[in-house]
């Protein structure tokens, strides 16, 4: 683990850390770069897309950072006093490591998740469908280990696909993942990242988790590295309708 860009992501601003993303995907080789005050999103050579959000509860919209980060190496934990930063400064963080690895998917990151989504809301409004290639979305923004959560997501044969490699179902109430797979209707998934206690003084993360799923997630790219030899067609969102909490064409 990559503890000192960990601690970096963890003790910046959204300002700053919105900067520092886009110069990363732009020496990562991402050509085909598009961003809002509220979204950036890059289209990759892997057709999956990796989402994660870079707002905390710990902040207001574009300042403050946390106090501290401790790391205790015998038990691998990190432990930032805070008022709640790993959400989803680690999914971010798990993001860059599989880009930096030599992955090149798609890549949407946001803001304010934490106030509802609204950049995930004002992505779908300035594109009704995906803009590239998009066989299904991970967001990395769980807590604990193993977790897969799908939402509104009703697609069978995606969720056997994604907990084939070490996932099991769990339920949850709400992330970006939401929002853009029932509009754009490809199937998606929030996966763990190893934080526990998120949104609290006392946040910590298991640091193996965190690289348990980022070697996941590489296993699952890796299944679409080959363009001529793709596992299977897009997984389609398949909305649970009964479970549908919003109408967004509504709000368009």
């Amino acid at each position: 683990m990559n503890l000192k860009l960990i601690r970096t992501l963890t003790t910046v601003s959204q300002k700053k850390l919105y900067n520092i993303l886009i110069q990363f995907l732009k020496k990562s080789g991402y050509m085909n770069i598009r961003k809002s005050s509220m979204y950036i999103i890059a289209e990759g050579e892997i057709p999956v897309t990796l989402i994660a959000h870079l707002d905390t509860v710990s902040e207001d919209f574009y300042n403050n950072v946390p106090n501290m980060c401790l790391y205790d190496r015998d038990q691998d934990i990190l432990h930032v006093i805070s008022d709640g930063v790993l959400d989803d400064r680690l999914g971010v963080y798990s993001i860059i490591e599989i880009i930096m690895a030599g992955y090149r998917p798609n890549v949407i990151f946001t803001l304010g998740e934490e106030l509802g989504g609204i950049g995930a809301e004002e992505l779908v409004r300035r594109f009704k469908k995906s803009p590239f290639s998009n066989y299904f979305m991970i967001e990395l923004d769980r807590r604990g280990e193993k977790d897969s959560v799908y939402y509104t997501c009703g697609n069978k044969k995606f969720e056997e696909y994604i907990n084939s490699f070490g996932f099991e179902t769990a339920t949850g109430s709400f992330s970006d993942c939401l929002i853009i797979g029932e509009v754009w209707d490809i199937a998606a998934v929030n996966l763990s990242c190893g934080y526990m206690l998120e949104h609290t003084s006392i946040e910590y993360a298991h640091l193996e988790w965190t690289h348990e799923t980022i070697e996941k997630v590489k296993d699952i790219l890796e299944d679409w590295v080959d363009t001529d030899n793709y596992p299977c067609k897009p997984f389609k969102y398949n909305i649970k309708s009964k479970n549908k909490i919003k109408d967004y064409n509504l709000i368009f």
